[in-house]
């Protein structure tokens, strides 16, 4: 999380609530946060493209709260 960007990045395991998540999205979404999500496996196999994405999203302008 990079409170200053308002950049939650989660990493996703195989287990998942979705109504929860979805819920949760769309509190920190109202709280101006932007949230990127990568699966594991994905992260474990392509470490630098998931870095790439998440350096790219954080020189982006963040939202206002």
């Amino acid at each position: 999380m990079c409170l200053e960007k308002r950049l939650i990045v989660e990493l996703d395991g195989p287990l998942h609530n979705e109504p929860y998540d979805a819920a949760r999205d769309r509190f920190l979404r109202a709280q101006g946060y932007r949230i990127m999500r990568f699966k594991n496996e994905d992260v474990l196999a392509e470490l630098p493209i998931v870095l790439m994405l998440v350096l790219e999203e954080l020189n982006t302008t963040a939202p206002s709260p």
